[in-house]
């Protein structure tokens, strides 16, 4: 190879300006190429707005897809929405049947079930279910209040019902039942404040007082 290199040593600067040609050439073709797609793109775009019609079919088109896409989202919404009634009902039926059951039906009144859920940050929705055996003679009535343990600062705390309410005084919530009754409200808790329980009293007009707890990883958002 290095004898024909020296034999020739004017070959391969003979072959740069071909080499250069068509390199020239493929650019060339590239860029026509270019031209002639952007050519058509604009021909075309204005084929569209020069025909009304075609135009017409075009936005016609486009509303169909439209409707079509929100039609889409509505079912969409329309089936979550069942899901979550289903589930729901689902909840309370099985709830009732174990309501009905004969250990509960022998039972005096109890707080059964609590749930809470997050409402905006520090604010908390709760939901108590209160039961009182069929067995039981007459109905309950009474008031509760609700306290809440945790830790804030690394330290144990405990808030009452007024801290809860932010009001002062607070009144108790009152209930009345014959079997069943759910209870709602709203209680706000400090920032930094890691809730671990919630505390259940309830204060019956006759009979003593009796108090449930609940750990907040269970019911909260159950």
């Amino acid at each position: 190879m290095e004898e024909t290199a020296k034999r020739n040593p004017g070959r391969r600067g003979a072959m740069l300006p071909w080499a250069v040609a068509g390199l020239s050439a493929a650019i060339a073709l590239l860029a026509i190429a270019l031209a002639w797609r952007q050519s058509a793109r604009a021909d075309a775009s204005h084929a569209a707005g020069a025909d009304p019609a075609l135009q017409q079919e075009i936005a016609n088109l486009r509303q169909s897809d439209r409707i079509s896409r929100q039609a889409v989202l509505a079912l969409q919404d329309t089936l979550t929405e069942r899901d979550e009634q289903v589930a729901a009902l689902r909840a309370d039926l099985d709830f009732y049947e174990r309501f009905v059951s004969p250990d509960v039906q022998r039972r005096g009144l109890s707080v059964h079930a609590a749930h809470v859920e997050a409402q905006a940050p520090g604010v908390w929705r709760y939901e108590l279910t209160l039961t009182q055996g069929r067995e039981q003679p007459g109905s309950s009535q009474g008031t509760l209040t609700l306290a809440v343990d945790g830790t804030l600062g690394g330290r144990l705390r405990q808030f009452d019902w007024t801290a809860l309410r932010q009001q002062s005084p607070a009144r108790p919530q009152p209930y009345q039942l014959r079997y069943l009754q759910r209870i709602d409200g709203e209680i706000a808790l400090p920032p930094g404040f890691t809730p671990t329980r919630l505390r259940v009293k309830l204060t019956p007009r006759q009979g003593k007082p009796l108090e449930a707890a609940f750990e907040w990883r269970d019911i909260a958002n159950a």
